[in-house]
Parts: structure tokens; sequence; C-alpha cells
């Protein structure tokens, strides 16, 4: 014989019978860490030789919330460029068999990256160190999971290809976690570093009688976002052509010759929005002609 919800029983117990009942409980996955009490009476239809023994209470003093949180983290596209925007995914998840009340998640860049948006639930008061997001997650139930989404921005002092690390974390605030080992997940980000070099070449005339004196300036510059540790810049001259030149950096460009003569072939470091600026003056062989 079964039966499910709660007992409520006329019985027939001849002298020396009794009946036993097995009771299987499922505990609800949002119940709060307590104690459970449970309580059975029966009362009889004749005189009760011993009364107080018609009662029983069962307590289990050890209900406890338990449960099972697990993070995982994905960027939509790898490798980036500096300057580019990659968006990230971070997926948190309860496999219960508790509800999770409060669960705290967040996520750490390396640098080479620099947080933007944000969407997912309320930012968390925790403190937290710079370049870190901390959220806190509603109730989350068992078998339930959440998702938040943010964006960060390649930084442009990157020299090489960096690869960034981003460290997502999770755990729930007062309940056991059955498997921690599981609430940590990282995705790796390469750099790739990008400039923008161009190179001006003028001499301010569109003719030139041999025997005369001609002045090129040429300008060499990066416009970024990524400094050029070894940009070349080689330039040779016409035939027929002696020159002699200067140069002056500025913007913190470097490795530049100061004074020369002949071709140009230079190897500088030209940070974001450096240059290069060579004056050339070339004296046009007397001889020559076309």
């Amino acid at each position: 014989v079964s039966g499910t919800g709660n007992l409520s029983e006329t019985l027939n117990l001849p002298g020396g019978s009794s009946v036993t009942y097995t009771a299987t409980c499922a505990v609800p996955s949002d119940l709060a860490a307590q104690t459970l009490s449970n309580t059975a009476t029966a009362t009889t239809s004749v005189t009760d030789s011993n009364p107080s023994n018609n009662a029983a209470t069962d307590n289990d003093t050890g209900v406890i919330t338990r449960v099972d949180i697990s993070t995982s983290v994905s960027q939509s596209t790898n490798p980036i460029f500096v300057g580019e925007t990659n968006t990230y995914t971070v997926i948190v998840a309860n496999a219960g068999p508790s509800d999770s009340p409060t669960t705290l998640a967040g996520t750490q860049l390396e640098p080479g990256l620099a947080f933007g948006t944000f969407s997912g639930c309320t930012p968390s008061t925790v403190p937290v160190p710079p370049d870190t997001f901390a959220w806190e997650v509603c109730a989350l139930p068992a078998g339930q999971q959440t998702t938040f989404t943010f964006t960060a921005t390649a930084n442009g002092d990157v020299t090489g290809d960096v690869f960034a690390d981003i460290s997502a974390l999770s755990l729930s605030i007062g309940v056991d976690d059955l498997d921690p080992a599981n609430n940590s997940s990282f995705a790796r980000t390469t750099i790739v570093p990008r400039a923008d070099l161009s190179v001006s070449k003028t001499d301010g005339v569109t003719s030139a009688n041999a025997g005369e004196t001609v002045t090129y300036t040429i300008v060499a510059s990066n416009a970024g976002p990524s400094p050029d540790p070894a940009a070349t810049l080689p330039d040779t001259f016409p035939t027929g052509l002696a020159c002699s030149y200067t140069s002056v950096a500025s913007g913190g460009a470097s490795g530049n010759t100061a004074a020369g003569a002949g071709d140009l072939t230079e190897s500088l470091t030209l940070p974001v929005n450096a240059s290069v600026t060579y004056t050339a003056t070339c004296n046009i062989d007397a001889a020559l002609t076309g």
C-alpha cells in the first residue's frame, strides 16, 4: 500500500499489532538551512492506558543547502588587433541540488585589455582590484544559468603579440559548493600590434635646372594605434644628385641620423603620433640632362 502527501489514517489495531510507514520526502531546492521537525500523533477510540507515548518527533538538524556553481567564459574573436574591441560571454550555472540565494561572479583582465561596456546583472558593491568587474547574481535556482557579456578593447601600447588572459570566477555566498574546481574559467586573447606608418616627400618645385640645388623635406610618421620599434626608411636619391641631410625627431621618435650624406638607410623607433623630419639638400650635376 502506498500514498503521497500527509498521513491521515484510520486503523484497526488488535492487541499486539502495529503498522509501519516508510516515508520518502524530497527536500525542495529552495529550502534554507534549518532543522526539519516531523511529529506523528496517534489518538485512540478507547481508553489509552499510557497516552504519554502516543506522539513521536524526529528532528533533522543537518539540513544543509548545497550547490554546484560552474563558470565558463568565451570570446567572439581571436586574435584581435590593437584598437579593436572584443566581446566576452560569461555563463554562470547552478547544477544544484539547492538554489543559490546569492551568487557573486567576477572577471579579471590582464594588461593589454581595458574594460568597455557591460550587460548582465547589477554590478556588485564588493571592492575589486583595478580592471576587475564583479557582479551580484540574483538567486540562481538549481538547474538554471545566467549569462553576462562585456567588451574589452586592446590597448595601443602593445609592441608585440601579447596573450591576455580573461579569468572568470563565481561562488555562492553562504552555501556549500559541491565542486569548487569548476568555479573558474579563462579565455586567452592574442593581441596583435598595428601601426599606421606614412611618408611624405616634396621639394616644393615642379622643375629644376642642372647645376642648381633642390631641397627635399621627408617626413616619416606613425599614426598608431601601436608604436613601431623598428620602422625602416630607405630613400635612394636619383642619379646625378649629391645630397646631404639633417633630421629632427619629435614625439619620442629615435634612431634617426642627425646629419649625413648620400642615400637614407634609417631604422627608426616611432611611438604613436611620433615623426622624424629629414631635410635633404641636393646639388644637381651640371652635366645632367633630361
